[in-house]
């Protein structure tokens, strides 16, 4: 009798610890890089020539070691006449990507050099950014304003904000999904922008860049030996014990009055 009321006492307990026992919280995931803001930059007035030294450039430092396999690029800028303006992506890496060059505009080659016909004459607001993307811009960027009048807004005015990036003359294809595809994040991008005709000016404000990774996935670590639970205090849990107890207590009881 006194073997019996030991094993229901450990049988009692050790289920109400296996039944509730506590779960481990899982790792939390990593942010992303948050992207650099700062003031305005002037760009020089009828200054590009074709290169880089020649624009007006905002630098955005990334980090991580994955494979860049998209990007897209947001940008906050005025100007007038955006038919003046060429705008280019240039990785760490230093493979170039030409977003922008003088839409409206049918240049001969990507050096700055102005002539008619000289491009679409509306603008560009700080307050409506435009962004580039090769897989999810929905207007050529050669026809960005080409729907409203020369004083108007982009963006504000015609809601189009969203554009598949247009190389012009320039030597590179604009494609922001295959350009930098294989790269690595790591290291300053540059988004530039260049005017090609004087009197219109304007400056270039803040840069968003978001990159799309093909991660590596994780190795699952070693199991890890298994903790010895610890009871807690639920209704079945208590149930058990009191039970346990009182039916303890009952053959004490018995056992003394024998």
């Amino acid at each position: 009798m006194k073997k019996t009321s030991i094993f229901i006492t450990m049988l009692a307990l050790a289920l109400s610890a296996n039944v509730f026992g506590q779960a481990t919280k899982p790792a939390g995931e990593t942010e992303a890089d948050t992207p650099i803001r700062g003031g305005q930059i002037a760009i020089p007035d009828d200054g590009y020539d074709g290169t880089l030294a020649s624009m007006a450039c905002r630098t955005i430092n990334r980090t991580g070691t994955d494979t860049i396999v998209d990007a897209s690029v947001t940008v906050e800028m005025e100007h007038t006449w955006i038919g003046d303006l060429t705008i280019k992506l240039v990785s760490p890496a230093g493979t170039v990507a030409t977003v922008l060059s003088r839409p409206g505009s049918a240049e001969a080659s990507d050096d700055g050099v102005d002539g008619p016909p000289f491009g679409d004459s509306s603008n560009l607001a700080l307050s409506s950014p435009i962004t580039f993307s090769t897989t999810d811009g929905l207007v050529d960027a050669e026809q960005m304003g080409e729907t409203i009048g020369g004083s108007l807004t982009v963006c504000a005015d015609d809601a189009e904000c969203l554009f598949t990036p247009n190389p012009g003359a320039a030597s590179d294809s604009g494609d922001l999904t295959n350009l930098f595809a294989g790269e690595t994040p790591a290291g300053d991008w540059q988004l530039c922008v260049g005017d090609s005709n004087g009197v219109d000016t304007g400056n270039l404000g803040a840069v968003t860049l978001d990159l799309t990774l093909l991660g590596t996935p994780p190795i699952p670590p070693d199991p890890l030996p298994e903790a010895t639970p610890v009871p807690t205090t639920n209704f079945l849990g208590m149930l058990l014990l009191v039970l346990t107890l009182g039916g303890l207590g009952m053959f004490l009881v018995g056992r003394r009055g024998a």
